[in-house]
């Protein structure tokens, strides 16, 4: 079941993030893994995950470790339309609140693909 936060704690996570006042939050309650809102606020348009973290230290696993480890990845990826996370004034990328992780990136407009070509790839 996902668990979706406030509209204050969600202003919260703006406020860790450097993303100013929260105008509008939008759900998205399909195809995803993780909660996400679309925080729409003066800065830009940004997703907001929450990740529900376990103490496993595996790269498999959603250890704070293994979703470090995949932000590093898709942060590498500058020349394609993939998440860049946002940084903390801290320099982290993911903030925990109680037993979740927290991230943030800015939202990438468009639709997932029907089919993927192998042009595609």
């Amino acid at each position: 079941m996902l668990t979706f936060f406030s509209r204050k704690q969600y202003q919260e996570i703006a406020d860790e993030f450097g993303l100013g006042k929260i105008m509008s939050l939008k759900r998205f309650r399909k195809g995803f893994q993780t909660p996400k809102v679309l925080a729409v606020t003066k800065e830009g348009e940004f997703v907001i995950s929450i990740h529900n973290l376990t103490s496993e230290k595996t790269l498999v696993g959603k250890s704070k470790e293994s979703l470090q480890y995949e932000i590093n990845f898709l942060n590498q990826l500058s020349d394609l339309p993939v998440p860049h996370y946002r940084l903390m004034p801290s320099g982290e990328h993911i903030f925990i609140k109680e037993k979740y992780g927290i991230t943030v990136y800015e939202f990438l407009k468009g639709e997932p693909p029907k089919v993927i070509t192998l042009k595609m790839m």
